[in-house]
Formats: C-alpha cells, sequence, structure tokens
C-alpha cells in the first residue's frame, strides 16, 4: 500500500479510527484520505461528505482517484429501516457507481456484519461463508443488502471484497454493544458515580468476539490479498459467554462488583451461541489473530 492512495468513508467512528492509524503504522508512505458526515475547518485529516449526495461523491472519487477504499461509514444502532437502507445501502451504490464511473482500477472493500447470518440451524456452527443468512434484526437485513449490492457490482468487474466481522471488542468500543456498556458501568462505579452494580442481560449468550486490531488488520490482508467477488468471515472461530467476560472484566478491576440480570435488558430474539469459521481467510491471506481475549480487555480497562 506504500505509494497508494488510500480511501476510509467512515474514518472518525470506532473501526476507521483504529485502521487509519495501524495503515499510518504499517505503510508510512501511503496517502491517506478520510471522510465524515462533518468536518472541521482546516481539519486535515477528513474531507465532509454527505455519501447519499451522488454528485458530491463522484467528484471527490474523480478528484482523489483512489486505489483503495474502505467503506466503514453506515448506520449500526438504529430501527429505522429508510436510515438503515440510506445509510448502509444507498451509500454504497453511491461510492461504488463513482468508483465505476472514474476510478475502475480502485478495490473496495467492505465490511459486512456478523448480524447477516441470525440464528443458523442447529449443527450449523461453526459458520461458514456459505451459511445461508436468516438476519434477526432490521441493521442485520441492511447488511446483508448492501453484501448483496457488492456482489451485484462485483459481477459487473467492480473490485470489491467484503469481510463479515464477528463481535468486535478494543478500547473505545461503544457502550450499545455489551462490553461497552460494561466498561461503562464499572468506569461510572470507580469514579463514584455508581453502586458496585452492573445490570445486564441475558449473560448466558456465548459470541465471537476479536480484537479491534485484529479486525483492522484482516481487512488490510483482505485488501492485498483477498479474492475479488469474495466474502471472508472476520472472526477468533470460538465462541465465549458474556458471563465470562463480565468475570473478567471484574477480576482486572480489582473490585467486588455484584452482577444484576435485568428484564428488560433480555432480547425478545437471541441468540444463543454464535461463532464463525475463520479457514477461509487463513487460507486465503498471511493473516493471523494476534491478540487475546485477556490481552483486548486489559487494554480496555486501563483506558478507565
Amino acid at each position: 500500500m506504500n505509494g497508494n492512495k488510500i480511501l476510509i468513508t467512515g474514518i472518525k467512528g470506532f473501526v476507521g479510527n483504529y485502521l487509519r492509524q495501524l495503515i499510518d503504522a504499517k505503510f508510512s508512505q501511503a496517502q491517506i484520505y478520510g471522510i465524515d458526515r462533518t468536518s472541521k475547518p482546516n481539519d486535515r485529516e477528513s474531507i465532509a461528505l454527505d455519501l447519499l449526495d451522488s454528485n458530491a461523491v463522484n467528484h471527490v472519487i474523480s478528484n482523489i482517484h483512489p486505489d483503495y477504499i474502505f467503506h466503514l461509514a453506515g448506520v449500526i444502532y438504529s430501527q429505522d429501516w429508510n436510515a438503515l437502507y440510506q445509510g448502509n445501502v444507498q451509500t454504497t451504490r453511491n461510492l461504488i457507481d463513482a468508483v465505476s464511473e472514474s476510478s475502475p482500477h480502485c478495490r473496495i472493500i467492505i465490511p459486512g456484519s456478523a448480524a447477516e447470518y441470525g440464528n443458523v440451524v442447529k449443527g450449523g456452527l461453526p459458520i461458514s461463508e456459505n451459511c445461508l443468512p436468516k438476519p434477526l434484526s432490521a441493521y442485520g437485513v441492511s447488511k446483508l443488502w448492501q453484501t448483496i449490492i457488492a456482489q451485484y457490482y462485483s459481477n459487473k468487474n467492480i473490485d470489491i471484497v467484503i469481510g463479515r466481522m464477528f463481535n468486535l471488542i478494543g478500547a473505545g468500543v461503544s457502550e450499545n454493544l455489551v462490553i461497552g456498556a460494561i466498561v461503562q458501568q464499572i468506569k461510572k462505579i470507580k469514579s463514584g458515580q455508581a453502586e458496585p452494580k452492573i445490570f445486564l442481560g441475558n449473560t448466558k449468550t456465548k459470541r465471537d468476539f476479536i480484537d479491534i486490531m485484529d479486525a483492522c488488520n484482516a481487512l488490510i490482508h483482505l485488501a492485498l490479498e483477498g479474492k475479488a467477488g469474495e466474502i471472508y468471515n472476520i472472526c477468533s472461530g470460538g465462541s465465549v459467554s458474556i458471563d465470562k467476560i463480565v468475570k473478567m472484566i471484574i477480576d482486572i478491576s480489582g473490585m467486588h462488583i455484584i452482577v444484576m440480570i435485568a428484564e428488560g435488558l433480555t432480547r425478545a430474539m437471541d441468540i444463543e451461541n454464535s461463532y464463525g469459521s475463520n479457514r477461509k481467510i487463513l487460507s486465503d491471506t498471511k493473516w493471523k489473530i494476534k491478540i487475546s481475549l485477556q490481552e483486548s480487555i486489559e487494554q480496555m480497562m486501563r483506558e478507565i
């Protein structure tokens, strides 16, 4: 990637920020351009751009002529179908259309989501890329639609690779996610703003967690080594219960904290166990998992 022009949409988001830092460290000669919804005056890190404005998107792409695009911008924490469609599907169409017009050599990396798979049939674990998606959430549907759009353009010879990311963990993870919510509650307890109690929903569920840096490394490997038109799981290949995660976090905190189960935080439809197969990405690229779950949690706890 050294000497290449790299465009990151959503550069100020959780994944975008880590990816920018990682590319900076690995490829010092790369030219990194960022896109964000808003940008302050003299902000050299990002271009203020509404990805729903197709003319503006065309203008930016034709000016930059990127070699790689990491399309990380999107809508996550919403139940609004229109917002999810516009933020995850329409923006993707606009971006790919612009690339096809002025930068057909560009490779586009789109991060999918484990939410696309939903609840797999009994015996269907680990989840492979060939698993029939059955999303349980509106967000999962929108990401699956994004994937289908990407595959449609791939069939038209646009260079696209999709990396389906499972549950990300790392410092700065959103408190809308269970790990982020736990860390935020502990932060309040530590500062004296709350009693030594954590309120959670179903802690018996198991999920596939992967460190944000490992996930960003996977995106880079897919950009360099992934096969065009393919979908790759970005996952650890195993699952851990929320119970175990909570215990690890509390142990590292060194505090005596009581875990309270709150019925209002439980979901009507929850997946008991979910983890992916990473055989494909390990086979097609040189990517390897380098950061353990313990190390991820320790890093998060150092930030509070």
